[in-house]
């Protein structure tokens, strides 16, 4: 892909930004099928589940369906939660997700990870080209079996992306809200 950006601008080498996208990408699909699976096993509809599940933080919603699928009785259950706990173990994830990609790092790529709370730290985790490479296949991996457990498939969440586009344009044509301030 042509970006209109000189890579000398970039914060990674290409290489590591490509690495990157992709992981982004299964990180985005990985969520969307959280909450896909959010409104299976509460047998919403995929409206009532984006409703449900819209401006919740990842952790809340792992939390809701580790506890949804753990009080199941889905065949397998022990599956599904095997696979979700290994993603959400994956505490690499979370430095991909939520740090500042640093610049001009040759040797491989450094993200700066700032605490979210209690006393200000930083820490500065490396990695190089194939590290980097074994953590995105391991995502995949679990990521896989996730979906596989689940009986997920490409239909189902091209169809749950439909729903949420369909109830934006619902409510779209309603001005009211119903918001603290008002």
């Amino acid at each position: 892909m042509n970006l209109p950006i000189d890579q000398k601008t970039l914060g990674a080498r290409h290489e590591f930004n490509v690495l990157l996208d992709l992981f982004l990408g299964a990180w985005a699909t990985f969520e969307m099928t959280v909450d896909f699976a959010i409104g299976k096993f509460l047998n919403t509809s995929h409206e009532q589940t984006h409703l449900i599940t819209a401006g919740m933080m990842f952790g809340r919603r792992a939390r809701l369906l580790a506890e949804l699928v753990t009080r199941s009785d889905h065949p397998r259950k022990t599956e599904i939660l095997g696979a979700f706990n290994k993603l959400c173990g994956m505490s690499k994830w979370e430095i991909f997700v939520h740090s500042f990609l640093q610049p001009n790092r040759e040797e491989g790529v450094h993200f700066l990870a700032r605490s979210a709370n209690g006393q200000f730290k930083t820490k500065s985790p490396g990695f190089t080209k194939a590290e980097l490479m074994d953590q995105l296949r391991a995502f995949a991996i679990a990521g896989s079996d996730f979906y596989i457990a689940l009986g997920v498939t490409d239909a189902d969440i091209q169809s749950f992306g439909a729903a949420a586009e369909r109830l934006s344009t619902k409510t779209g044509r309603d001005d009211r809200s119903l918001s603290a301030a008002e």
